[in-house]
C-alpha cells in the first residue's frame, strides 16, 4: 500500500469538542494549534503562532442544499 504525504494541510476533528464545550471554533482552533504543531514536529515561535492565528476570519454562510 502506498503512503500519502499531505503537506501544508491540517485537518481538525472538532465536532464533539465544539459542541460539548460550546466554544467558538476560532477559540478551539487557537487552543489546539500549539499541540497540533508539536505532534507534527513543527517548531513555531510566538510571532509565527500569532501570524497563523491572524489568518482565521469569518466564513461566508452557505446556502443549504436540500
Amino acid at each position: 500500500m502506498s503512503e500519502r504525504h499531505y503537506r501544508g494541510t491540517v485537518v481538525f476533528d472538532i465536532i464533539g469538542t465544539c459542541f460539548s464545550l460550546y466554544q467558538p471554533l476560532k477559540s478551539v482552533l487557537e487552543a489546539e494549534l500549539p499541540r497540533t504543531l508539536q505532534q507534527l514536529q513543527v517548531t513555531a515561535g510566538s510571532d509565527q503562532l500569532a501570524q497563523i492565528k491572524a489568518t482565521g476570519g469569518p466564513l461566508q454562510t452557505q446556502a443549504s442544499r436540500s
